[in-house]
């Protein structure tokens, strides 16, 4: 899982508390990596989101979802995720809601879906 981790937010160690995990380098704490819960189209969409301490995506990483293959299923593709790099509560948004996340043509749920839990994650990273 440290791997995992790691590919979100750069850290020497992580410790584990609830469903965050905090990024520490050198002892001190440089951001967390939250798992995040989120209704999709057709399924909980299952999500670790990592926050730098300027509340920004570092990264994310789908853990588990069953969205309509070659539609929805494709929030767990590089180029849809890595939109959410470095982005903040005001940014994380569709642009269809105002943002600049481009959503995924066909599954604007599974989109929003993801787009939703990362906002939860940084508004309750504030």
């Amino acid at each position: 899982q440290r791997n995992s981790l790691n590919n979100l937010i750069k850290a020497d160690e992580f410790e584990e508390q609830d469903d965050i995990f905090i990024a520490k380098k050198n002892g001190a704490v440089i951001g967390k990596v939250k798992k995040i819960y989120s209704q999709g189209y057709s399924s909980m969409i299952e999500l670790l989101v990592g926050i730098d301490n300027d509340n920004k995506i570092t990264g994310i990483k789908v853990l588990s979802q069953a969205e309509t293959p070659g539609l929805g299923a494709n929030i767990i593709k590089e180029e849809f995720q890595k939109q959410f790099i470095g982005k903040d509560k005001d940014t994380v948004k569709l642009k269809i809601d105002n943002g600049q996340i481009d959503e995924i043509t066909g599954a604007t749920i599974s989109s929003k879906a993801v787009s939703n839990g990362i906002s939860i994650a940084l508004k309750q990273n504030d």
